[in-house]
């Protein structure tokens, strides 16, 4: 290697620092709180709200390793592909080290530590199991720089959800001896079900498409309804042109 392991560290540690870089995390802020968003399918609501923790996932293949996935409250569309009820909940940012994989610098560090894990760079690189060595790599890294949570683009589109300028956020769950773990957390505090949404999802390449909006929204009256008005307003919206009926409680 050209460069010494210990100079690519010493580089990554100056890279870890508060969040007050990022314009979408200032954006999100309220205090000492961070206020963020995970979407999840509506079968998790009961017991996330709860018991006041949220998941997180060892599911190989997530971008940055275990970690809770969500979206800082300034990017509210960003994840709605991936459930229908939206939660809100804080997070304490005293004392967290945060890592920017949406800088370009950061990333090519990154890229350049991981070629001295062998054999888990021979793995990422060379075989079938890319996944299972990427997943073990980004937990590595995080744990041996302690980062609590790490800022990164969304790798999976969405046209009309997810802007340009979004971020998604992967946040550590720390084990009893400082690695990072996965399993029920409580990292993210004070859980309250904000969101419900109405709109449907397919997977399209790399990312996803929205079914409704704006191909079949464009030019549709929405008005909501109760249960004890549905089919009143169910006939009104039949005999109109272009109203639709939005269901509530």
């Amino acid at each position: 290697m050209s460069v010494a392991l210990s100079d690519v560290e010493a580089s990554i540690q100056k890279l870890i620092h508060t969040p007050s870089f990022h314009s979408k995390i200032l954006a999100s802020c309220y205090g000492d709180e961070l206020r963020v968003i995970k979407y999840t399918p509506v079968k998790y609501l009961e017991s996330t709200l709860k018991g006041q923790k949220l998941y997180a996932s060892s599911t190989p293949g997530h971008t940055w390793g275990d970690a809770v996935y969500v979206a800082p409250i300034a990017c509210p569309r960003a994840t709605m592909m991936y459930g229908s009820a939206g939660i809100v909940g804080a997070l304490k940012l005293s004392g967290l080290r945060f890592f920017d994989a949406t800088d370009s610098a950061a990333v090519g560090l990154y890229q350049e530590w991981i070629s001295y894990m062998r054999p888990l760079f021979l793995q990422l690189t060379t075989t079938v199991h890319a996944n299972d060595a990427s997943q073990k790599l980004r937990n590595m890294f995080r744990t041996r720089f302690s980062i609590d949570c790490v800022i990164f683009p969304p790798d999976e589109s969405c046209a009309h959800y997810v802007a340009p300028d979004d971020v998604w956020l992967a946040l550590t769950h720390w084990g009893p001896t400082m690695e990072v773990a996965h399993g029920v957390t409580t990292i993210i505090s004070n859980l309250r079900w904000c969101v419900i949404g109405t709109e449907a999802f397919e997977s399209d390449g790399l990312g996803y498409r929205a079914l409704i909006h704006p191909a079949q929204s464009t030019g549709k009256q929405f008005t909501h309804s109760g249960y004890s008005t549905l089919e009143k307003d169910i006939l009104s919206a039949y005999t109109s042109t272009g109203k639709v009926i939005i269901t509530e409680f």
